[in-house]
This record gives structure tokens, sequence and C-alpha cells, in this order.
């Protein structure tokens, strides 16, 4: 997979989502979120974006760049779960 999620082959226009570390996002939240609920909302709004670029048929493919594992492992089972939708996965 090189790492793109590759959603069609007749585009040529491939997204790349940067996510930096979810451990550390939403910081201006900590007066009312503990760091563990912070980071739970970091990566379901990660995973809501990917769903939503998921559902770009146009899209030649997806790039995640991050060094965050809970986010790369987020990304895996979406582009497992998008192999049958898209079938250059396969």
């Amino acid at each position: 997979m090189n790492g793109c999620v590759h959603m069609s082959a007749s585009r040529k226009i491939c997204v790349v989502v940067p996510v930096k570390d979810t451990a550390q996002s939403k910081q201006r939240l900590a007066a009312l979120l503990p760091a563990e609920r912070r980071q739970e909302l970091a990566l379901a709004m990660f995973e809501d974006v990917i769903a939503a670029i998921s559902s770009v048929r146009e899209l030649a493919g997806m790039v995640v760049v991050t060094v965050d594992s809970a986010a790369a492992a987020s990304f895996s089972m979406v582009a497992a779960e998008s192999a049958s939708s898209f079938p250059s996965l396969r």
C-alpha cells in the first residue's frame, strides 16, 4: 500500500492528512477534560475526517502522516475496511 490508500486510479488528486500526537491534542480543553478524554476526542475527530475523505470516490488516494501509533492503528483499520470498497487495495 505504500502508506497511500488508493481510491480511484483514474484521478490524480491524493489527500494528505497530517496528525499530531493525539496524547498532546486539544490542550485548550485541559481545564474541562482529562488527557485520556482529549485523546479520545482527537481520535474520534480524525476518524470522522478519514470517513468523510473515504466517501469521495473522485480522489486517487489518501496518505496519513503521523508519529502517533493510535492514529496509525485507526487508519490501518479504516484502510482494511475500505479494501472492499476500493478494488485497487486488494
